[in-house]
């Protein structure tokens, strides 16, 4: 396999440039560790439907939480604005922002290039959501030792608990997270049934696989769309003929083998 040339993905995109906050989030970086990126971030964003579940009756700023996905400038500035501490010291629960897990990826990957290093989003399907499915998620990867290690900030230790997780969330193992072209290859091959892979009830099949495989091609031009595009409300997209799957399949065939 070719060597992954990184440059790209160490500089900031319009998403995770801290702008004004770029030393306050370089200071929070520490030694750059995967284990304290996530860390940092963890104490700094709320999960919106599982944080909000985890640590108590939620007050209602958190339940009326706008969901778009942010800049990763326009966060700091709620974030500091709400608490002016250092940004390496951790929020409580309800004092943090509230966001995605698309939200909580964005963060870790513009904590990570503040720090030197090469991240990107990544969304796509885990398996240690929901047991038994491949559930809609978004995670980042970062620069270790030549290749992309993947990193979950969402599973801080109230979600590793209520999921009976074990592995550390700064180097998710082989097969609990598959990108949008890894699942599309495996239903197309018959490597996996296409009623596995959700957005809870409401998206479930090879058409939102589909819609996962798209979010990811432009995730990997740093140009993430918001969760709420609603994509997976779009008619059109639920109807998979011979033309769209072989759209799909060029798509997924063009990261195979690819950094």
């Amino acid at each position: 396999m070719t060597a992954i040339d990184f440059t790209h993905w160490r500089r900031h995109s319009a998403m995770s440039d801290p702008g004004a906050h770029r030393s306050a989030l370089k200071a929070a970086c520490g030694d750059g560790a995967p284990s304290t990126l996530v860390r940092v971030a963890q104490g700094l964003l709320l999960h919106d439907w599982a944080g909000s579940r985890l640590y108590g009756p939620p007050p209602a700023h958190v339940l009326d939480a706008d969901r778009t996905t942010l800049p990763t400038a326009q966060r700091l500035e709620r974030i500091l604005a709400a608490d002016p501490r250092p940004l390496d010291q951790p929020r409580a629960p309800f004092d943090r922002s509230v966001g995605t897990c698309r939200d909580m990826a964005l963060l870790v990957t513009a904590l990570a290039r503040s720090a030197g290093r090469a991240a990107r989003v990544r969304c796509g399907f885990a398996a240690y959501l929901a047991p038994g499915f491949w559930e809609d998620h978004w995670i980042c990867e970062i620069e270790d030792q030549g290749a992309w290690r993947r990193l979950d900030a969402q599973l801080d230790a109230a979600h590793r608990a209520a999921l009976a997780t074990s592995f550390d969330p700064s180097e998710l193992p082989p097969e609990t997270f598959l990108d949008g072209p890894e699942a599309w290859r495996r239903i197309r091959c018959g490597a996996a049934k296409p009623a596995l892979f959700r957005h809870g009830e409401e998206a479930v099949g090879a058409w939102f696989v589909r819609v996962n495989l798209a979010r990811d091609q432009l995730a990997r031009t740093d140009r993430l769309v918001s969760e709420w595009d609603r994509w997976r409300c779009a008619a059109w997209l639920r109807r998979l003929d011979a033309r769209a799957e072989a759209e799909a399949d060029r798509w997924a065939a063009e990261t195979e083998g690819r950094g």
